[in-house]
């Protein structure tokens, strides 16, 4: 383990979008009071280049504002805006086959789970060159999770289904399986959140009473 003072490793080399610009890998930073950060308040996409392409850019950023949407988190650019980010990352970066990810956090704010106290959110794009599996010819084992959306759409979030039973631009309650209290427009309300185990994997089941 390194010792006081010694210099923290990290990336180094490329370009990162943070903060509204391309930064040098080894300079790129959010705040240490970012709700992404301290709370798990925020969604994510993972995306692949293939051959100077990106893989379906759109039908990835669709889902990235949808998730993005589920948890009441605005997205601070255009749909449009996004994809455009992402093609210049490549470029800077010079990605022929890489891995893109994108981060979008709920952004600076004093401590406490309130979304209301993060004013504008921060957009991460990260690219970087990545060759995955070069032993895929001599074949791959694979697990499968037994995991279910209930609704059958994916929400691609930080925090664990469990760990974030509801959220919105009013009000957040983040705990374990259980019942749990919390201020709702001017009135206590009460979630419980229960898990099961059964043949199809985990399901989870989640109330909220005034």
């Amino acid at each position: 383990m390194p010792g006081p003072g010694a210099p923290v490793a990290r990336p180094s080399g490329g370009l990162v979008y943070v903060s509204g610009t391309f930064r040098p890998a080894a300079e790129a930073a959010v705040s240490v009071f970012d709700h992404g950060l301290l709370y798990g308040d925020g969604v994510f996409e993972g995306i692949r280049a293939y051959n100077g392409r990106v893989f379906k850019l759109e039908r990835h950023i669709d889902r990235l504002f949808d998730s993005a949407k589920a948890i009441r988190l605005e997205i601070p650019h255009t749909h449009a805006e996004v994809c455009d980010i992402v093609v210049e990352a490549c470029r800077q970066n010079a990605i022929s086959d890489g891995y893109i990810r994108l981060v979008v956090t709920r952004g600076p704010g004093d401590l406490g789970i309130d979304p209301r106290k993060c004013p504008c959110a921060e957009l991460i794009v990260i690219a970087r060159q990545l060759t995955m599996y070069t032993a895929a010819s001599a074949g791959i084992t694979l697990i499968t999770s037994t995991f279910r959306c209930p609704d059958g759409r994916l929400t691609v979030s930080f925090s664990p289904m469990q760990n974030s039973l509801v959220q919105s631009s009013e009000w957040q309650i983040e705990s374990g399986t259980g019942s749990y209290k919390g201020l709702r427009g001017g009135g206590w309300m009460v979630a419980k959140f229960e898990k099961r185990v059964g043949p199809g994997g985990e399901t989870f089941t989640g109330t909220v009473t005034r």
